[in-house]
């Protein structure tokens, strides 16, 4: 389940594994669903800023439980700080109609597929 896009924004799927001990034969795993607002700043950047996050294909807890827990980030940032939660600038090093990748000013690396 998948939380709901606001228009405008966009939806990044992060999947997450992990051997949680070495002689542990079943990894854990589950995705983290991410809404964001997207905003052209450049001809090779974009402004993000997160909306809500949320936690989707878990094997680790059940489905109806997460499923239902939705972090309103940009409302917290709103009641902490008085104002929406920060941007992040993009820079957009290759493009095409299947894949993006992008760096973030201390150039971590993101790679979104369709």
């Amino acid at each position: 389940v998948t939380p709901p896009a606001l228009p405008g924004s966009k939806l990044a799927r992060a999947v997450l594994s992990a051997l949680p001990f070495p002689s542990h034969p079943t990894s854990l795993s589950a995705a983290l669903v991410t809404a964001s607002s997207l905003q052209i700043s450049g001809v090779d950047k974009v402004d993000v800023q997160v909306q809500s996050t949320k936690i989707s294909g878990s094997n680790v807890f059940p489905e109806e439980l997460v499923s239902r827990v939705v972090v309103p980030v940009e409302q917290i940032f709103s009641k902490l700080r008085g104002g929406k939660a920060p941007n992040v600038t993009l820079r957009v090093t290759y493009l095409d109609d299947y894949l993006r990748i992008s760096r973030t000013p201390d150039d971590s690396v993101f790679v979104y597929i369709k």
